[in-house]
């Protein structure tokens, strides 16, 4: 159904805007998470086979290289 503008304004009348302006996010809450190179989550404690792996740390990722 198509309404006039009159009658959409009577509807849904103007509030006024909202937007977010900052999002805080604590970046110690997010535990640290280790992955191999396929995507698989291998949990939050550090591999101990050598290899090339991806940790998630916050909001922060990274590629380490275990030897």
């Amino acid at each position: 159904m198509i309404y006039p503008t009159a009658v959409f304004d009577q509807i849904f009348p103007f509030v006024g805007f909202s937007d977010i302006e900052d999002v805080a996010m604590d970046s110690t809450a997010i535990p640290t998470v280790w992955y191999d190179l396929h995507g698989r989550n291998l949990g939050s404690d550090r591999p101990s086979q050598p290899g090339i792996y991806m940790r998630r740390a916050g909001g922060n990722v990274s590629k380490i290289i275990i030897r």
